[in-house]
């Protein structure tokens, strides 16, 4: 069962996105505790079909809890990855909100994988509803 989660305003997206971005890294240490909890070793073991999975499954979930067709990603991400470029070393990529999209979204088309990776666990890193569950690899969650 997923945990709850908040929608922002369209105001606070507005404030965070229309502000300076500030840069974080999501440390080796943090990685690792959200991999482990996971039963991953490597942030790399997140395959495409998981990255699918989990926009899948959250995207289905947010519609039913709004009980709408469709609805923001951007008011769905959490506000620190809004508000941060974000980087760690087992990657060599950057992420912000802009890159909490779902894989077939037209504005996620030259994204990259790392990157799916990267705001993935950062998003997990920030929020229950996005966590260690679904980090968990496709094929463990449907066995």
């Amino acid at each position: 069962m997923y945990p709850p989660t908040t929608q922002h305003t369209r105001g606070t997206v507005a404030a965070v996105v229309g502000g300076e971005l500030g840069t974080k890294e999501l440390t080796t240490a943090e990685l690792n505790k959200l991999l482990a909890r996971a039963g991953l070793e490597h942030v790399r073991e997140i395959i495409t079909d998981d990255l699918a999975d989990m926009f899948g499954r959250g995207s289905g979930l947010l519609c039913e809890r709004l009980g709408a067709h469709i609805f923001s990603w951007a008011l769905s991400c959490p506000i620190e990855l809004l508000k941060n470029t974000w980087t760690t070393l087992a990657l060599p990529v950057f992420v912000h909100g802009s890159h909490f999209l779902p894989l077939k979204h037209p504005s996620s088309k030259w994204h990259g994988t790392d990157r799916k990776r990267l705001v993935l666990c950062v998003a997990a890193h920030f929020s229950l509803f996005f966590g260690p569950r679904c980090l968990t690899p496709t094929s463990l969650r449907h066995a």
